[in-house]
């Protein structure tokens, strides 16, 4: 799709934002961006390579609106509908989510011709509703029986895969709802999935545009099946490594093996650290905490979760009630929405999920409470309770 010769402005002053700024028409400084856009006002009337850095309400006065080109340089689902919320309200000429693979890969980008990396939008047309983000497991059991894991990982036994038939059901059943601009394929570790690449296939498959991502430990990558390997390449999937202890002294070995094959990947901590040396915990089995408060702390408070045909706030809210059958806690937890239900209320439920709490929201600490990352064969109650449940 042709942008002719359109000023550029770029949504979010992140490192995708910056990246984008030096590398557009793979560096030509003569059609530089216009300006930033950023929703927070510290950094409005500042300036970033010499750009200037502009607020929403800015955007909106520019002159000959229809001739811009927005970028959003930000992955965040909340994040992403309140931009495209405020986007609804400027008549730019044109706006696409970039996806992340651009800088990973190191490639310039073109968007006045055709970019394969940019997912083209209309805010609030009904016909083009964008889903920011989904996560599913593709099966529940790891390798690494990490202590406090947010996907209860280690309760599960090897056999719980999410059946490849359900999982294009309700890959499909998404599609009618929109176009997802994210997709993580997780567990769980999916490189314990034998016909990973079916999979692979299925949501390239239905969700052709998006940024499709596996996140995995790393450890089984270096021994992974060549038909899966090839998939991946061929499929344009990103491998997001979660850079455990263990995961990090074999690094250079992943390193090597994925870039043997051809395939784009990153190394994950979460932090910036070289490797993840914590985790947090903040669940307990009490409604007392303030949701407003633990939703601006969570890390999961965007990742809506899907699972057997239905769509939760988060994996907490998703897998607790297998939590909770595991500990033999009599309790019952009734949440999630149907992926039968009309497309419009889903969608709904979608945004409602990343802009607001939900009441199990009320079960995690306002404060999450840091622990050593640990492997446990044999998990306990309390290495997921803050302060043992209070």
């Amino acid at each position: 799709m042709g942008g002719g010769n359109g000023r550029i402005v770029i949504w979010g002053v992140t490192a995708l934002g910056k990246y984008l700024a030096d590398n557009i028409v793979h560096k030509n400084r003569k059609r530089k961006p216009l300006a930033f856009v950023d929703n927070d006002s510290k950094l409005n009337n500042t300036c970033i390579y010499d750009i200037p850095v502009i607020s929403c309400d800015d955007l909106g006065m520019m002159e000959n609106l229809k001739e811009i080109i927005v970028l959003l340089a930000v992955r965040n689902a909340r994040h992403i509908f309140e931009i495209l919320e405020q986007l609804e309200r400027i008549p730019a000429g044109r706006v696409g989510i970039v996806r992340h693979e651009v800088m990973l890969s190191g490639m310039g980008i073109d968007p006045w011709s055709s970019a394969d990396r940019i997912l083209w939008i209309a805010p609030g047309k009904k016909t083009n509703r964008i889903i920011p983000y989904i996560e599913v497991n593709l099966t529940d059991a790891c390798n690494l029986k990490c202590r406090g894991c947010t996907h209860f990982s280690s309760l599960y036994e090897e056999d719980s895969i999410y059946p490849l038939n359900a999982y294009e059901r309700d890959l499909l059943k998404l599609r009618h709802i929109g176009r997802i601009f994210r997709l993580r394929l997780l567990g769980g570790e999916p490189f314990l999935v034998k016909n990973l690449d079916e999979y692979i296939k299925a949501a390239r498959t239905i969700f052709g545009e998006s940024t499709i991502e596996i996140v995995t430990n790393g450890l089984l990558l270096t021994k992974a099946d060549g038909k899966i390997m090839s998939s991946i390449k061929e499929n344009d999937i990103c491998i997001s490594i979660s850079l455990y202890p263990p995961t990090y002294k074999i690094k250079e070995e992943i390193a090597r093996c994925l870039d043997s094959c051809a395939v784009l990947y990153y190394f994950d901590t979460g932090n910036g650290e070289k490797e993840i040396t914590e985790f947090y915990r903040n669940l307990t089995l009490h409604r007392i905490h303030d949701a407003e408060v633990s939703g601006q702390v969570c890390s999961s408070a965007s990742c809506t979760f899907l699972r057997n045909g239905r769509l939760y706030k988060c994996p907490f809210d998703g897998l607790i009630n297998d939590f909770y059958e595991y500990y033999q806690i009599d309790r019952k937890h009734e949440s999630g929405i149907d992926l039968a239900k009309d497309g419009d209320v889903l969608y709904e439920r979608l945004k409602e999920y990343a802009l607001k709490p939900t009441e199990f929201c009320r079960y995690c600490a306002e404060k999450p409470e840091r622990i050593p990352w640990s492997v446990k064969a044999d998990p306990a109650l309390c290495d997921w309770l803050y302060q043992n449940g209070r």
